[in-house]
């Protein structure tokens, strides 16, 4: 490569594409381009030529206008001013990033001093610096105690110290604070007290969390180090709770590698590096700029697709600005690095809009702030409709001071505003989202949240906001704090009224949701898991007897739900006809864990291992043999296999089937009928397997007299046993089938819930109807008829007002419970069991009389009836030959009796057997009464009894919501097929969705490290593939021939090479291009041309010709651009123009030299300042003999050089001029 070089990429002004930029303009409708490497301010801004600084590119913009900024990153201060629907956005697929810190070493040219005995060094900086980073990391402020970033302690609460005060030892007053020392599990990473330390605190800054919502930075103004006691300005809130601090602001407290201070009296910086570091070896920066974007007085604008590192941007006053795609590292931060205690919350350092309306912020990530997210102040009817979506947060605001409001990571002071679709994880300030009035708050996942204050919510509503507001789908999870809150005042009149909390998921949160006030929705909420500080899942306040009177609560799927915040349902009840189809732990934990039958009963215990006890008639109980018990016995189901699921509804059979933990059925006991599923009629004693077919596990199972039922987990039903009353529902007459049967119950019909009584089974649909088939001689099914049996299966005629938010069947007769609490009964009526108050059968569904309260359960044997209320009540009614009704007597009960329940005890769940009863209990005990023949009250004895006694039962197995979610850990929160919350339509999801909606955004984010650096441009000899910013330095092969410049990989023009030394085999040569010829102007020039040729290839031609239109010759430009030419005459004042020469500098203006026959002169044209400038510079002259012409050259400078020829008395000479 032998007369081939290496040069750099110029800059700016000598920008290595110049292609006739000084003369370039822009288009009209043509957006402007800004590239920071290769453009220059000096040009148009075109693609070619474009602009140096976004800044130059706004300053030339006028409204509506688009500026287009390539890869780079920029370090400016821009204010759009009056320039309505202006766009500025990252050139497509390019990275930009406005950069608001500034090198130490290589913007400042700034020296550090050798390190102190402490290892630290100084370095004065030219401008406030009040961030420092390392390989563009955040360094932590000198702090005590300590605590850093990496591992995310800034962010734990136990790296604070804490203050004495509690509630009751009055220990200091605002404006004071008395140190504490360390706490064990309060105060963890504190291993000192500040006396300890030695430090004199006067003039450091504290961060003082003594508002518990709320905290202040304060300069601390004294110290009495023998109580340990400082003083500083008093806060604007202060309660006596839960105080912290933690100290900044002072060289002192320097004393771990990577801290930093910065004094402000001399714009001194102090840092420590690492140990056997020097920071004049070290990439630090500073950041030294608030804000590199300001809008002012404009509209519509919009901000795309640029990233911002240390810096943000602040809009002002805008209606429908758009601020999209992109990410924002260490946004906003506090001032107290430049020594600033008690900022003013309205003039902070944050993203910022301010009293703007219509805005739309989509697809940004905001992460490391030392302050709020985003913000957006004004009032009601100055800040409103603004939406941020699609957005990230994370890691916002480590220290959660002199914030606006509730000091919150999202703030809106105004109204209507939307946020949507977002993440937030990792923040410090109480609460996440305060964003003013009728907020709107959808599909957004937060977790991880305020662990810097107390108290405070996800979201949180005070209670002017409430009204109109709707928050919905979102994930909420692991907090401690409440996921949504509404407040209200105490009198709850006027405010804090009529706002919507549904389809929310919340898990492990001290408190899912509070709702203050009146006049609300809460509904399809799903809210389970570790109930942080023991708070209730749904608090739906009523205190002082007054709040939520008219507010709905219905359709929730919650382990704990009360009208307090952690006493129980029992104690604080939701108001009368307020709430429905709720799953309530309180009351719906138990069921489904004990199973009455005939003469026997089986419960699942605690660990979900199995006992029975009672009649064991035919081995019934399971225990490999006959014997009968008064006790609990333990059932072996088989090595390493648990029980799921008890069979339900048999209060006449003398078989017992269960449902294992591996969805597998096992059945014993009495099978003259085939009743077990074995494929014979052998009784067994122990637990055998069923097979249900390949593949199909089972979610309920229930039991007739001499039939069994299983609801499949491809939602179909199978029969099985006695099929004399077409009880099987197979369409059949044959009398049994001692395998599983298929119930056609119809196309594309789907049961969720069956119940078996004495030889009629009833199922429940997924669009909620009913339908029943077997024995309906005494009307059992209501269907206004008595005919003997129904098979296959029929609808039941149901209210299609009211929903069945559950159903029971007893041996002749049916009852059902609507979701307004009401229950109805049909079919046999003898001893009152219909509770109608009287005797008459009926084959049409009539109400249950004088029921106490709301029934939300309900549960029938062969001639008695119970149900459980929502006030934890229950009542029973029908045959009572044994006390089976519980109320104390034995006398029968056409209405319904209530049962005597253990003294300040509430039922939660009931369970009929043939002629006895039992009840799961509010404090997880277990009480039966009724019959006790074979031991079946599991008393230990046969002495019946006519009211609940406690059983010798240990503590049963419960079921939580997380228990009926397909796969909560992977975010699957539909309720399974058939579960309870299924069956009540509770919770935010629906069991049969096949594509169920997720919460916030998918936002794969990484710290900044330090980026590499280098050439980015693909033809460069120097290219790295790997470099993230361009570092300008990228080196090119050239060769200069005639000026031109040919650049490897690019076109060049046509070089011919000739070799005259024979002696040495060349070969062939070729340039390497083709060669081409065309005309470039048709008339003959007379007197000299000249050439000259931009690197882009378009050239410029000057010559002399006769023009007839002026009498004389003139002097004449070509130029050929995009393979066209332009012709322009650019003297014809005399005759001029002779033997002209032209050169082209960096900036690509044109210069022209030429003579002027007439004047006999020598005259200089150029195009620099943008339009055509002559001049005469000397006498000169014209002869038509040789040696007449001029010559123009350009030197590295800039400057001109000419040659040209003078006549000197008789002699001829050759000047310079330059």
């Amino acid at each position: 490569m032998q007369g081939w070089t290496f040069v750099e990429r110029l800059h700016d002004d000598d920008a290595n594409y110049s292609n006739n930029c000084a003369s370039a303009s822009l288009g009209v409708g043509d957006p402007f381009h800004v590239d920071i490497l290769n453009g220059s301010d000096l040009w148009a801004g075109t693609s070619n030529c474009p602009k140096s600084s976004i800044l130059s590119a706004v300053e030339n913009a006028s409204s509506d206008d688009e500026i287009i900024v390539h890869a780079g990153r920029y370090h400016e201060n821009i204010t759009i001013d009056n320039k309505d629907g202006l766009i500025v956005r990252a050139a497509t697929g390019e990275r930009v990033v406005l950069d608001g810190t500034q090198s130490i070493s290589q913007d400042f040219d700034a020296t550090w001093t050798t390190p102190d005995s402490d290892g630290i060094q100084e370095v004065t900086l030219p401008v406030d610096g009040w961030q420092l980073f390392l390989d563009w990391e955040e360094q932590v402020p000198a702090r005590w105690p300590n605590a850093g970033f990496a591992n995310d302690s800034v962010f734990n609460r136990s790296y604070w110290a804490g203050g004495t005060l509690t509630g009751t030892n009055n220990a200091y007053t605002n404006g004071w604070l008395q140190d504490a020392g360390p706490e064990t599990g309060v105060h963890d990473g504190l291993n000192e007290t500040i006396n300890a330390t030695g430090l004199d605190p006067v003039g450091a800054i504290a961060i003082l969390n003594v508002g518990s919502f709320k905290s202040y930075s304060r300069e601390i103004t004294s110290w009495n180090a023998s109580t340990g006691i400082f003083g500083y300005d008093t806060t604007p809130s202060w309660k006596e709770k839960h105080h912290a601090y933690f100290l900044e602001g002072k060289r002192e407290l320097i004393d771990v590698d990577g801290e930093w201070w910065f004094n402000n009296t001399n714009n001194r910086l102090h840092y420590r590096p690492t140990t056997g570091e020097n920071a004049n070896n070290l990439d630090l920066r500073v950041k030294v700029q608030p804000f590199a974007i300001t809008i002012e007085n404009s509209d519509d604008v919009t901000i795309q697709g640029i990233d911002f590192f240390g810096t943000t941007i602040d809009v002002n006053e805008c209606d429908g600005c758009s601020f999209t795609n992109s990410t924002l590292e260490y946004p906003s931060t506090s001032r107290r690095g430049q020594g600033i205690a008690d900022e003013s919350e309205d003039d902070r350092f944050v993203t910022h809009f301010y009293r703007s309306k219509n805005t739309f912020v989509d697809r940004i990530s905001i992460t490391n702030t030392d302050g709020a997210a985003i913000e957006f102040h004004g009032a009601g009817g100055q800040s409103y409709n603004n939406v941020v979506n699609n957005s990230y947060f994370y890691a916002i605001d480590w220290s959660a001071s002199d914030q606006k409001g509730l000091m919150t990571t999202i703030y809106e002071g105004g109204r209507d505003m939307t946020f949507s679709n977002n993440t937030v994880h990792l923040t410090g300030a109480s609460s996440v989202l305060s964003i003013g009035d009728s907020p709107t708050v959808l599909y957004n996942e937060v977790w991880d949240v305020g662990h810097l204050q107390t108290d405070g919510a996800v979201v949180q509503l005070m209670q002017g906001e409430v009204q109109g507001s709707e928050i919905a789908y979102n994930w909420i999870h692991d907090i401690s704090k409440y996921g949504i809150r509404f407040d209200a005042p105490m009198n709850q009149i006027s405010t804090g009224n009529n706002g919507s909390i549904h389809h929310n998921v919340i898990w492990n949160a001290s408190g899912g949701i509070m709702a203050k006030g009146d006049y609300h929705n809460i509904s399809n909420n799903t809210v389970f898991g570790e109930r942080v500080d023991g708070k209730n899942n749904i608090i739906i306040l009523h205190e002082q007897n007054t709040g939520n009177e008219n507010s709905t609560t219905w359709n929730n799927a919650v382990d704990a739900i009360a009208a307090h915040r952690s006493n129980t349902i029992w104690d604080y009840p939701l108001e009368d006809s307020t709430h429905g189809m709720n799953w309530n732990g309180y009351m719906h934990q138990y069921a489904n864990s004990l199973s009455l039958f005939d003469a026997h009963a089986c419960a699942i215990l605690e660990n979900n291992s199995l006992t029975c006890w009672g009649n064991n008639g035919q081995g019934r109980l399971g225990l490999g043999n006959t014997t009968h018990q008064s006790t609990p016995q333990y059932v072996d189901v088989g090595t390493g296999r648990t029980v799921k699921s008890l069979s339900t509804g048999g209060g006449n059979a003398a078989h017992t089937c269960a449902i294992l933990d591996n969805g597998s059925v096992s059945c014993w006991g009495t099978n003259g009928n085939g009743q077990l599923g074995l494929g014979n009629t052998t009784h067994q004693s122990t637990p055998q397997y069923v097979d249900i077919g390949n593949g199909r596990t089972a979610i309920q199972i229930t039991s007739g007299s001499l039939h069994t039922c299983a609801l499949l987990d491809n939602q179909s039903v199978s029969c099985w046993g006695s099929n004399a009353y077409r009880q099987l529902g197979i369409n059949s007459s044959i009398s049994y089938s001692s395998e599983p049967m298929h119930v056609d119950l119809g196309n594309n019909i789907r049961a969720v819930e069956i119940q078996s009584g004495h030889i009629h089974t009833c199922a429940l649909l997924d669009n909620g109807s009913l339908m029943c088939w077997g024995y309906n001689h005494y009307g059992q099914m209501g269907l206004g008829n008595n005919t003997n049996n129904i098979d296959p299966a029929i609808l039941i005629p149901l209210d299609p007002d009211r929903e069945v938010t559950s159903f029971a069947v007893g041996k002749h007769h049916t009852c059902i419970t609507y979701d307004n609490g009401s229950v109805i009964c049909s079919g046999r009526n003898n001893n009152g069991q219909l509770g109608r108050g009287n005797t008459a059968d009926t084959n049409t569904f009539i109400y249950v009389s004088n029921l106490q309260n709301m029934s939300i359960q309900s549960s029938l044997a062969g001639y008695q009836s119970c149900v459980l209320l929502i006030n934890g009540s229950a009542q029973c009614w029908g045959a009572n030959w044994w006390g089976q009704l519980g109320d104390g007597s034995a006398t029968h009960r056409s209405s319904p009796a209530s049962v005597i329940l253990p003294p300040g005890r509430k039922a939660a769940y009931v369970t009929t057997g043939h002629s006895h009863t039992c009840a799961r209990l509010d404090n997880g005990s277990t009480a039966c009464w009724g019959h006790n023949g074979n031991g079946r009250l599991a008393l230990g004895n046969e002495t019946g009894q006519n009211q609940p006694v406690i059983t010798l039962l240990s503590d049963l197995s419960t079921t939580s919501v997380e228990d009926m979610l397909v796969d909560p850990d992977n975010d699957d929160f539909r309720p399974k097929w058939g579960s309870h919350l299924h069956r009540l339509d509770a919770g935010a999801y629906d069991a049969a969705d096949n594509s169920p909606w997720d919460a916030g955004i998918e936002w794969n984010y990484t710290p900044s490290s330090k980026p590499n650096i280098g050439c980015t441009d693909s033809v460069a000899f120097n290219y790295q593939s790997n470099a993230v910013f361009d570092d300008g330095n990228c080196q090119f092969i050239k060769k200069d021939v005639s000026g031109g410049t040919g650049h490897l990989h690019q076109p060049i023009v046509p070089i011919t090479f000739t070799e005259s030394l024979s002696n040495i085999n060349t070969g062939t040569w070729t340039s390497g291009v083709t060669n081409s010829s065309s005309m470039a102007q048709s008339d003959l020039p007379n007197h000299g041309t000249d050439i000259a040729i931009w690197p882009n290839g378009d050239i410029a031609i000057v010559y002399n010709r006769f023009l007839t239109t002026y009498s004389n010759k003139v002097l004449g430009l070509s130029i050929r651009s995009s393979s066209s030419w332009t012709h322009t005459i650019l003297e014809n004042n005399s005759d001029t123009g002779y033997y002209p020469s032209v050169a082209i500098d960096d900036l690509g203006a044109l210069h022209i030299s030429y003579l002027d026959n007439t004047n006999e002169t020598l005259k200089y044209a150029t195009n620099m300042s943008g339009s055509w400038v002559f001049s005469t510079l000397d006498n000169a002259k014209y002869t038509s003999s040789s040696g007449s012409q001029t010559d123009l050259q350009i030197d590295s400078k800039g400057d001109i050089h000419i040659i040209y020829p003078v006549q000197v008395s008789s002699i001829r000479a050759l000047n310079h001029t330059t």
